[in-house]
């Protein structure tokens, strides 16, 4: 026993010391700030990404000539650095390189008495925090010490200097006409540098007690949130009065409000990795009620139905909620705000549709409108067809397929008939069947070919006259009538890596659309040089993505009472 007297005496002591409190990269930012992003140092950046597939296409062949730009450009700002003499060019080298802590930015802005700002044209209160946190790698503290030397030597430049003591802290600050910044210097380890119309008001609460942000789950690599809530809520009551003001006819505040505006709170964005992939998600946080526009394209649970129409070999396709018979009911809102800024009221529009179509818009057609949408692309044949004379207003969708589900595709199937017979558009109208299914070509407004196919559940329209609006609508028909069911390939492998509760799914071919971009610009006789060089670039990036088998992006969309989160995997 008295051989362990040793080790049990030192656990002991070290069982009694207090444990050692890791700060919060968030410690600097106030909870009520408008927005927070938090960066991935450099060297941790790279070990985040070193992985993926991403790393290794910047280390291609295709990236090599812009790769070695960036660092040829890197060494020369270094080498003025050093010949300048007026900083420490390997600390700054060696924070681009080794750092690898979290660098916090974070922005208050306060709109509470916005509309008299309007009014005054004066600056709302700003206020902004930039944090270094912590990193075993890299020496912040040498850092601040060489900012600091560096400050005094050019102090004549920075504005008016003076002391600003918060608590047991005290700052240097640098005071300008518009406002004033603290020389960056360590504080709970972290490097801090604040910026402000405001400081001295501002740093008393950066540097308190006061609630802070509460960090989101995760350790991605780059983090954004934006609070919304009181900022719409203040821009548009200041919007609305100040347009009132000038005489409007109208509410603009009630329009912002009925297109949704109004129920925003937040906008929540994040980079990260798994494994070989990059992910990415971003998050629309909504109040329940008077979504407006947003409404549309939220609710449904489980996979969308209209998948069993994208057809097993698809590469582009989107499928998500679209409530479009709800659709009416935002567009009244908003006619009915304008008040005598439109020609007559809802009800009497409604009626002189019914009157010019034939049916009534939301009883006859919408009514019958289901809850998804259908997008489905056939990028390569488009951009073959492509026709530089072909002025058509939707030229740009030659090749896409567009699918709504319907309640009753029947009832909508004869609405739709007697829209076409009351605008004379049968007359010229070609139909043929096709797999038990009459498809319509015709040209709508005298504008755009188009054709368009109904069954008992989904309404398919192709845009264009072109074969690949052909082969798009009847490919997903094809899908519809498989008795095979199932995801498209190109989404298998991404989809099951995605948490489970998707309510909407899209799939992205990358190289298609690198492709896509290099051959247009190439094909520009007006581009300069550099862009026409540029599209050699993209041709062969795209090609390096379908070799390293990243040439296919799926997002995944959820929704909840709280709004709508996508969530990315490339």
């Amino acid at each position: 026993m008295r051989t362990f007297a040793p080790l049990f005496a030192l656990t002991t002591l070290l069982a009694a010391l207090p444990a050692q409190v890791t700060v919060s990269p968030f410690r600097f930012v106030p909870a009520d700030s408008t927005v927070v992003m938090r960066f991935a140092g450099p060297a941790k950046w790279k070990q985040k990404f070193a992985t993926t597939q991403v790393a290794k296409l910047m280390q291609g062949q295709a990236l090599a000539p812009m790769m070695t730009q960036l660092t040829d450009a890197f060494g020369q700002g270094m080498d003025e650095i050093r010949k300048s003499g007026k900083f420490d060019a390997d600390l700054v080298e060696s924070l681009l390189k080794d750092y690898a802590g979290d660098i916090v930015v974070a922005l208050q802005l306060d709109l509470s008495n916005l509309e008299e700002l309007m009014q005054s044209g004066e600056t709302p209160p700003v206020g902004v925090v930039v944090a270094l946190t912590a990193d075993n790698s890299y020496d912040l503290g040498k850092l601040a010490a060489a900012i600091d030397k560096a400050t005094e030597a050019n102090a004549a430049d920075l504005g008016t200097m003076r002391d600003l003591t918060v608590g047991a802290h005290r700052l240097r600050v640098a005071q300008q006409e518009n406002g004033a910044t603290t020389v960056p210097m360590l504080v709970d380890g972290q490097l801090l540098l604040l910026g402000g119309n405001d400081i001295d008001k501002f740093a008393a609460k950066v540097l308190g007690d006061g609630p802070r942000f509460a960090a989101p789950a995760g350790d991605s690599a780059m983090m954004m949130h934006v609070q919304l809530d009181s900022v719409m809520s203040t821009f548009i009551d200041a919007v609305g009065s100040q347009v009132a003001a000038m005489g409007a006819p109208f509410d603009p505040a009630e329009i912002m409000r009925d297109l949704g505006l109004g129920a925003l709170t937040s906008l929540q964005f994040a980079v990260g990795n798994d494994g070989k992939h990059v992910t990415g998600e971003y998050t629309i946080g909504m109040k329940e009620g008077n979504r407006g526009m947003l409404d549309l394209f939220t609710g449904g649970a489980g996979a969308p139905k209209l998948l069993r129409c994208v057809p097993p070999t698809a590469e582009t396709f989107s499928v998500m909620p679209f409530q479009a018979n709800r659709l009416m009911e935002v567009v009244g809102k908003v006619w009915s705000a304008l008040g005598d800024e439109v020609p007559m009221t809802w009800e009497q529009a409604q009626t002189a549709a019914t009157e010019s179509l034939k049916v009534r818009l939301q009883e006859d057609l919408f009514a019958h409108m289901g809850s998804e949408l259908m997008m489905l692309d056939d990028a390569d044949a488009a951009t073959d067809e492509a026709d530089e004379d072909d002025e058509s207003p939707l030229a740009a969708l030659n090749g896409t397929c567009i699918g709504l589900s319907l309640r009753d595709g029947k009832a909508f199937g004869e609405s739709i008939e007697k829209m076409v017979r009351a605008r004379g558009m049968h007359a010229a109208r070609k139909t043929e069947e096709y797999l038990g299914t009459k498809v319509h070509k015709l040209k709508f407004a005298g504008l755009v070919d188009i054709e368009y196919a109904i069954t008992d559940d989904v309404m398919l329209l192709g845009i264009g006259g072109k074969e690949s609006t052909h082969r798009s609508l009847r490919s997903a028909l094809d899908a519809r009538a498989s008795t095979e069911s199932g995801l498209p390939t190109a989404a298998k492998e991404h989809t099951a890596a995605l948490p489970e509760g998707w309510n909407g799914l899209s799939c992205t071919s990358m190289a298609n659309t690198m492709s896509m971009l290099g051959t247009a610009l190439a094909a520009d006789d007006e581009m300069p040089e550099q862009a026409k060089m540029f599209s050699s670039v993209l041709t062969a990036v795209a090609a390096d993505l379908k070799r390293l088998g990243i040439d296919r992006s799926v997002s995944a969309s959820y929704s909840t009472p709280a709004g709508m989160t996508v969530r990315m995997r490339w």
